[in-house]
């Protein structure tokens, strides 16, 4: 249970990327909100785009795959996160 602190703003993005990446290999991450939060999205079969965001400071690696098996759900069915 890895936290995300770090001063390399740039390193905690590629972590993210890699981390959400491994479960919705399309999607793409960015910093949003003067970098106080990351969201990561990308369109699902229907052209929809689909994304989470999240404050990213405190936040765990397990909290990211949390969000990124969200993320993975809503692409799949067109923004539904019931399974």
């Amino acid at each position: 249970m890895t936290k995300l602190d770090s001063q390399n703003h740039e390193k905690v993005l590629e972590r993210v990327q890699a981390l959400v990446g491994g479960v919705v290999p399309e999607a793409l991450c960015e910093f949003w909100d003067y970098r106080h939060r990351i969201r990561c999205g990308t369109h699902d079969q229907w052209g929809n785009t689909q994304e989470v965001s999240f404050v990213w400071r405190g936040q765990t690696e397990d909290d990211v795959l949390h969000l990124a098996s969200v993320l993975d759900t809503k692409v799949r069915t067109g923004g539904s996160t019931a399974a």
